[in-house]
């Protein structure tokens, strides 16, 4: 699993927190490479939206097309849902 806020971020205003995720796009996505995963979930919508894009253009095998809601806030069913279906999209093992 990796965060991509390298601190904390849930108590600051919106337009901070955007900020804080976006300056670490770039890092997030290096490390993800260097991982060399066989697929990568990213959860809750602005993160998915931040991350889509880069992790697509550098060649990363995100395993789900939408985004997949973090799951609080009645959001539970939803979470399993489409995490499961993203899993499901793994390779089979060699």
């Amino acid at each position: 699993m990796i965060d991509l806020a390298s601190v904390p971020v849930n108590y600051h205003r919106a337009r901070e927190r955007n900020v804080a995720l976006t300056t670490n796009v770039v890092d997030c996505v290096q490390l993800a490479s260097s991982l060399a995963p066989d697929g990568i979930v990213a959860i809750k919508k602005n993160v998915f939206e931040l991350l889509q894009e880069p992790l697509l253009s550098a060649g990363l095998p995100l395993l789900h097309d939408e985004y997949i809601p973090f799951p609080g806030s009645g959001q539970q069913k939803r979470f399993q849902e489409r995490f499961a279906t993203a899993y499901a999209q793994l390779p089979a093992p060699a």
